[in-house]
């Protein structure tokens, strides 16, 4: 791996430091922690790795993009159940005790 990377053991070993000290700041309390968090998902992020098993197979699916995107899970409800959906949605939403406490 260190060929392939053209690294040496020392630039291996100052690698690990660095992310090391990475996660012990970011595993912090406070603002400085929070900031130090932020950094550090952002360089895992960066990365681009993914978890073992998400690469595509023949006939897997293909990545989320933004074209291809589709809300299959919703779906009009039968006319007879139109009003309780939409009773239930606003209670689940709290859309209801807004509207209750606005009128107060």
């Amino acid at each position: 791996m260190l060929d392939k990377l053209g690294w040496t053991k020392d630039d291996a070993r100052r690698f690990l430091e660095r992310w090391e000290a990475m996660k012990q700041s970011a595993a912090e309390k406070g603002e400085e922690g929070a900031a130090a968090r932020k950094r550090f998902n952002d360089a895992i992020h960066s990365l681009g790795l993914q978890p073992r098993g998400t690469e595509l197979r023949h006939g897997g699916v293909t990545p989320d993009q933004p074209d291809t995107l589709r809300d299959a899970g919703r779906f009009a409800p039968p006319p007879d159940w139109a009003e309780p959906f939409r009773a239930y949605t606003r209670g689940i939403s709290g859309a209801d005790r807004q509207e209750n406490e606005e009128k107060k």
